[in-house]
């Protein structure tokens, strides 16, 4: 079973962040994949390491638009960001176990919180076009 199968019931109606996530759901699946091909451990370790920077760099990239708007939500938010950013880090030599907490968190982080700052995000982008016209 795949449990990183992007599909457009996944999409927060934001490109750049869509894109990071399709990106995020093809690293967990080539980590899933390595995992159940039974992988030299060193090659599962680099997928570990590469999904993990890429995660790190998207919630980067997202907590600083959401400063940079005033997202209401950002503190909630970035609490769930600090939360996966630490299970990512206690699970990571536990590469199964890594693989069904992601598959759970992207799904709901994405289907939830991502899709309530894409909003707002999208709400405040309106704001600005409309003052400045």
């Amino acid at each position: 079973m795949r449990r990183f199968h992007w599909t457009p019931g996944h999409t927060v109606f934001q490109p750049e962040f869509d894109a990071e996530h399709r990106e995020l759901f093809r690293l967990g699946d080539e980590l899933q994949r390595a995992v159940q091909a039974g992988a030299e451990p060193q090659t599962i370790d680099e997928a570990i390491r590469l999904l993990a920077a890429e995660i790190e760099s998207h919630f980067a990239h997202e907590e600083r638009l959401m400063r940079s708007s005033h997202y209401s939500g950002y503190e909630w938010h970035k609490r769930q960001h600090d939360s996966a950013r630490q299970r990512v880090q206690a699970l990571a030599a536990e590469p199964e176990a890594l693989l069904r907490y992601l598959a759970g968190w992207f799904r709901d982080h994405t289907g939830v919180a991502d899709r309530m700052m894409s909003a707002s995000l999208r709400n405040a982008g309106r704001v600005r076009e409309m003052a400045a016209s």
